[in-house]
């Protein structure tokens, strides 16, 4: 299925690579599907962090606001996944809101643990990503503004996480040196 053209009279050109063509973006139905899947490793995966860093690490956390944002996250998952629910919305909007929705949980859950010293930070570039690939170009560079804002954010933030005899560090002096 190769196409060759001359280009004024020089050699041929090759003018179709399909491995080079852009795909067919992803259907916003199947996008939400998958981030609703996504969203349910999200929910198991903080829930595993916490109890880690609980009960192994013995960091003290802020049990009750944890808890409230993956609540939050589980609900609003349990919400969406009824099919009604979905069928009256349009589900560009809803996978906008629910990134955004998740990039502010996200910042809720960093600002009470360390702030911008906690190094799940680098989940904002997750949510970046998957904005990418299932949203048009102007909602992804919404949530990379908002990314942005929230961590802005965290550097105002000024909990110390204590644990078993000693508080987390917060000096950034070492790695500045």
């Amino acid at each position: 299925d190769c196409a060759w053209r001359g280009v004024g009279g020089r050699s041929k050109v090759f003018s179709t690579m399909p491995f080079v063509e852009k795909a067919d973006p992803i259907p916003s139905t199947l996008g939400l599907v998958w981030l609703l899947r996504l969203r349910w490793f999200a929910v198991a995966g903080q829930i595993a962090i916490c109890l880690v860093a609980a009960l192994v690490l013995k960091i003290d956390l802020p049990v009750a606001i944890l808890a409230a944002c993956i609540a939050f996250t589980a609900l609003s998952n349990a919400l969406l996944s009824v099919e009604s629910w979905r069928a009256q919305a349009d589900p560009d909007h809803l996978v906008f809101a629910l990134i955004g929705g998740d990039i502010i949980v996200l910042t809720v859950m960093l600002y009470v643990t360390g702030g911008s010293h906690n190094p799940f930070t680098t989940f904002y570039i997750l949510h970046i990503t998957i904005a990418a690939i299932l949203l048009p170009a102007w909602a992804t560079w919404a949530a990379v503004a908002l990314c942005g804002a929230c961590f802005g954010l965290l550097f105002t933030s000024d909990s110390v996480l204590g644990s078993a005899g000693a508080a987390c560090h917060m000096d950034m002096d070492a790695h500045l040196q």
